[in-house]
């Protein structure tokens, strides 16, 4: 199969599944190895954001799906949710912070850096699937361990945690400042009506 046809090909399989597919189900849907496949998934990645298209291919480690390009993200959250949207509280997007720079890493942990309790802000963040348990501590009560997933890496258009921006040491957790617009991964809800997510729409 030609390049351009398999790049046809996987845009159709993405755009149908409208969520991460491996690259090992799609190598071997179209006959070719990860290896041959990556560059022609690469290609796609780089041209669809040359041209500034409105749908970007995102590789977040072993899986590739389509997702809303962040820079029209206000215009989609405008449109498609305009009474659920909104930032992250401060409190819970410090939470996220201390646990992407981290992890993994402990509830006591994190209270350490912040000062305050992080009950409320990792349930949000745990019910929304931005950060998961990531087994227990190898000390005294075995405490619960906490890391991001890999909706966080897409929410935030980040292929692996390499690319987060780095961090200043003399800023507080609360200054940090990620480039992302707000991810429909998490929608607003009675519960935790003050917050709202980072959005990275996949199609549906």
């Amino acid at each position: 199969m030609e390049k351009h046809d398999m790049q046809s090909a996987v845009e159709a399989v993405l755009f149908a599944s409208g969520g991460p597919v491996p690259v090992s189900a799609l190598g071997e849907a179209l006959g070719v190895t990860e290896l041959e496949l990556g560059p022609v998934l690469q290609q796609m990645i780089d041209s669809f954001r040359f041209e500034r298209r409105g749908i970007q291919v995102v590789r977040v480690e072993d899986s590739v799906q389509m997702a809303t390009n962040p820079e029209f993200g206000g215009i989609v959250q405008a449109v498609l949710s305009p009474r659920h949207s909104r930032p992250l509280s401060q409190s819970t997007l410090e939470t996220l912070s201390v646990v992407a720079y981290r992890q993994p890493v402990t509830r006591r942990e994190i209270e350490d850096i912040r000062g305050v309790s992080s009950d409320y802000s990792l349930e949000v963040l745990l019910k929304r699937g931005l950060i998961r348990e990531a087994g227990n501590a190898d000390r005294l009560g075995r405490p619960m361990l906490f890391a991001t997933t890999d909706e966080f890496l897409r929410c935030f258009a980040l292929e692996s945690l390499a690319q987060l921006p780095v961090l200043d040491e003399n800023a507080e957790y609360g200054e940090i400042r990620i480039q992302a617009e707000e991810s429909s991964a998490a929608e607003s809800t009675q519960d935790d009506a003050e917050d709202g997510s980072h959005d990275m729409r996949p199609l549906p």
